[in-house]
């Protein structure tokens, strides 16, 4: 499995796995490959549409402008099986 792979899995992985919670956007942030462990780590981010009734212009156009969230996607790199998806910490306190 090459870094292309990796990216196609953990992108067609995440999208199913979310879509039912109203996840859109996927981007890929990052991906790192632990050729020790035989592991590839891709971290992918989205945003989560938000159902909100808007009553004017200014608040329709504010509500694509949500937070993003990033998951990473644990994948073993010689069968392409996905071994989790994590929360990826921001640094950021709540």
């Amino acid at each position: 499995m090459d870094v292309r792979d990796a990216i196609a899995k953990a992108k067609s992985y995440a999208s199913a796995v979310f879509a039912d919670n109203g996840a859109a956007d996927f981007v890929v942030e990052e991906v790192e490959h632990d050729r020790a462990r035989s592991i590839w780590f891709v971290t992918i981010s989205f945003k989560r549409k938000e159902i909100l009734i808007a009553e004017n212009a200014l608040a329709i156009a504010l509500q694509n402008f949500g937070p993003r969230l990033s998951k990473i996607v644990k994948i073993d790199a010689t069968s392409g099986e996905v071994i989790s998806v994590t929360n990826r910490e921001t640094g950021f306190a709540a």
